[in-house]
């Protein structure tokens, strides 16, 4: 099975070490470009602070890249950590990222519970997998 990942780049160490998990059960997984290329988020915050319309340019060409990792995958994971106070987040792009493999027909797992906000009926209507951390639940509810 083939996973892509997904989730803030804040949780860029978080995405590695789940990387190596899934691979050591034995899934080919697919990451963010941008979680590859770096340790931290940083480099988005000085892209942004710098220049702001290339930032958007990249911003938008990483998304269509990651829309076709979903495309040729069987699954998404999301990781929904706490982020800012927010217990379970998912924000912006990871939503779209949701919404996109919900209509590619993918297999949504989620890391964590859904959030309880103002989306999370359209959440509940995608139909995700909660995984409760055990990263072993992939392999049952295939």
């Amino acid at each position: 099975m083939k996973i892509t990942i997904c989730g803030s780049l804040k949780f860029v160490k978080e995405m590695k070490e789940i990387e190596l998990k899934l691979k050591e059960l034995g899934y080919d997984v697919l990451m963010p470009k941008s979680a590859i290329e770096s340790k931290d988020n940083s480099y988005w915050e000085d892209l942004m602070n710098n220049n702001p319309q290339e930032c958007s340019w990249i911003r938008g060409e990483r998304i269509k890249l990651h829309f076709e990792k979903i495309n040729s995958s069987d699954a998404v994971l999301i990781l929904n950590y706490t982020k800012n106070e927010k217990e379970n987040y998912i924000g912006a792009n990871t939503f779209l990222e949701m919404g996109y493999a919900f209509g590619a027909e993918k297999k949504i797992f989620l890391l964590n519970p859904l959030p309880k906000d103002h989306h999370h009926d359209e959440l509940t209507a995608m139909n995700p997998i909660c995984l409760n951390k055990n990263l072993n639940l992939i392999g049952e509810k295939n």
